[in-house]
């Protein structure tokens, strides 16, 4: 099927009218992180297009961007956020009649759910007040994210407890990522589909890591041009140090010489966390094969894979941040998880890198409150 680029469309409110740009050059996207203990960034879209002559809306900081497979309110979409943003560049020479020259470019920048909650730092007075107390962890994810003027929309309830946390001069994103990772959560950018259900406001979603998963092959399947590999002491560590916030930090240790990964939570107690730590150790101390790092591809060589690069929408369409990622690379196969997407799209051609991690499967929950494990051991992981 031939490649038709999406559309980059603009509005003054949420559930208004948009109003599709022309002249778009190229669209970049980009959301995620690059290693698995990592907080999730703040997203980024960069649209550079031509000027046009007049605009019926004016472009504006603070306008809803939506970049769509078509401008509808059911099309996927690949981005949902808002402008903060709009540069001007002028060439030189140019038309006098016009007042315009070829190299004229506008550049917009927006950001989504993740990066309009990393732009929020809470000060010393909250409308909540200084605190929240302890509480389950999406609860309490959720009333952050209100605060920084974003919904929340997790895929998934937790009863999963938090310790209390103290919100002056904390970033609003470094404060969900932490209850993110002590929940072992993801955390992405989510599709509104014009539906009205966010308030006028941009969405986030957070959760477990979701069934949804991608096949890639050098020989069928989805084609990709490349592959790069890192060791895998990226992804391996016999040293796992869990610190609660107001309570002591939780072991777990191996053989020296030791890789150490340090890892920043809000458990409820010191035994969450030593279970938490007990789990990271069984899980990544044994890792001894490396994974692709990133994986590339393009629709010149497939044009199935656009859909990796779309956001989840609220009616359960896949998203495919955190995902399963098969991987057939001459003659071997690898099982990774997505850690982050960037995609570029141009008139003519679109571009997908994803990074990835190993896959840690999805764990078999019996009698567990906190982490669905069996004795912080390797049973039930795929």
């Amino acid at each position: 099927m031939p490649y038709t680029a999406p559309t980059v469309n603009y509005a003054t409110t949420q559930n208004g009218t948009y109003t599709t740009l022309t002249g778009v050059q190229s669209v970049q996207i980009v959301r995620g992180r690059t290693y698995f203990q990592d907080n999730f960034q703040a997203s980024s879209c960069t649209i550079e297009l031509i000027p046009a002559a007049t605009y019926a809306t004016p472009l504006a900081i603070g306008q809803f961007i939506d970049v769509r497979v078509t401008n509808t309110s059911t099309a996927r979409a690949y981005f949902c956020g808002k402008i903060t943003d709009i540069r001007r560049s002028y060439d030189i020479p140019y038309n006098a009649g016009t007042g315009l020259a070829p190299g004229d470019r506008i550049i917009i920048s927006a950001t989504g759910g993740t990066g309009l909650t990393a732009a929020y730092t809470f000060q010393a007075s909250v409308p909540s007040g200084n605190t929240i107390a302890a509480a389950e962890c999406t609860s309490q994810m959720g009333l952050i994210c209100t605060l920084a003027g974003v919904v929340l929309v997790p895929n998934v309830g937790s009863n999963l407890t938090s310790s209390t946390i103290t919100l002056p001069g904390q970033n609003a994103l470094d404060l969900v990522n932490k209850i993110a990772r002590t929940a072992q959560y993801f955390i992405d950018d989510r599709d509104n589909q014009r539906d009205g259900i966010f308030a006028g406001q941009v969405g986030m979603i957070t959760g477990p890591p979701t069934t949804t998963s991608a096949t890639f092959s050098d020989t069928g399947a989805i084609r990709y041009t490349g592959l790069e590999f890192f060791s895998s002491a990226e992804n391996v560590f016999n040293q796992i140090n869990v610190y609660p916030d107001g309570l002591a930090t939780q072991s777990q240790t191996g053989t020296a010489p030791f890789n150490s990964l340090d890892y920043y939570t809000t458990n409820n107690t010191t035994a969450d966390a030593a279970s938490l730590a007990g789990l990271l150790y069984n899980l990544f101390n044994g890792l001894t094969t490396a994974v692709p790092f990133t994986l590339t591809t393009d629709t010149n060589a497939d044009d199935t894979w656009l859909g990796v690069a779309q956001l989840q929408t609220p009616t359960g369409g896949a998203g495919y941040m955190a995902a399963g990622a098969t991987i057939t690379f001459r003659g071997a196969t690898y099982n990774a998880q997505i850690q982050r997407i960037a995609v570029s799209f141009t008139p003519d051609v679109a571009r997908l890198a994803l990074t990835l991690s190993p896959n840690l499967g999805t764990p078999f929950t019996l009698n567990s409150n906190q982490f669905g494990i069996l004795d912080t051991n390797r049973l039930g992981y795929p």
